[in-house]
């Protein structure tokens, strides 16, 4: 028999090693069963995995009022691939090695405190998609959109780049952004064997944005009937 393993909501199942799918279930030693159970428990999506998002950004935004060093360092992370600047693992690896994080939701709890130390204005519900459709209405910039495009089409190693700019856009408007979302977003995104959930993700990113855009409230040029001829 086949050992399958789903995490979390079946909308947002795990998808684990090919390797591990082939194997026999007598094949797979304790340690791999644990390791699984530990993937299945974090599983994105749950309800474990938001609660420890939630305690990440809030971390990090007692960090915005206590250290401005640890802010700075953050801010400087971004310079560097997510989870290679020895200056900022103080204030990041703790909660990845006590979580039994994986890789890439460990890069993705990097980039996203870079990013807060870049634009410190956490807001829940205010997705990372609206803030920058809400920036394009301010300045009435089709660049934004274009920008919002490239950062869709993004892969792993280039998604960093794209965040920076976004977050620099952000930043110069005052904008918001609800960083333990998109921190559970960048996990999914980095990680190569969530192919599917990295669509998801991208497909609610163009939804929030579009609807952001949509939602505008138009002048109503009609003539008062009073006026009209």
């Amino acid at each position: 028999a086949v050992f399958w393993v789903l995490g979390g909501d079946v909308a947002e199942r795990e998808v684990l090693p090919k390797r591990m799918h082939e194997l026999p279930l007598e094949v797979l030693k304790r340690e791999d069963l644990l390791a699984l159970a530990t993937r299945i428990r974090n599983a994105p999506g749950g309800q474990r995995m938001s609660d420890f998002h939630d305690r990440f950004i809030t971390h990090l935004c007692k960090l915005q009022k206590d250290d401005r060093g640890a802010l700075a360092a953050l801010r400087r992370s971004l310079g560097f691939a997510p989870g290679a600047y020895a200056a900022a693992m103080p204030y990041v690896e703790p909660f990845a090695a006590s979580d039994g994080t994986r890789e890439p939701q460990r890069q993705a709890l990097y980039l996203a405190a870079g990013l807060f130390a870049a634009n410190p204005r956490h807001r829940a519900g205010s997705s990372l998609a609206a803030a920058l459709a809400e920036v394009k209405l301010r300045r009435d910039s089709d660049s934004i959109e274009r920008r919002f495009i490239a950062l869709l089409s993004a892969d792993a190693e280039a998604l960093p780049v794209h965040l920076r700019h976004a977050s620099s856009l952000l930043a110069a408007e005052e904008m918001p952004c609800d960083y333990a979302a998109l921190a559970q977003d960048l996990g999914r995104w980095l990680d190569p064997w969530q192919e599917d959930a990295r669509d998801r993700v991208r497909q609610r990113w163009a939804r929030d944005f579009y609807r952001r855009l949509a939602h505008t409230p138009q002048t109503d040029n009609t003539p008062l009937k009073e006026d009209a001829p």
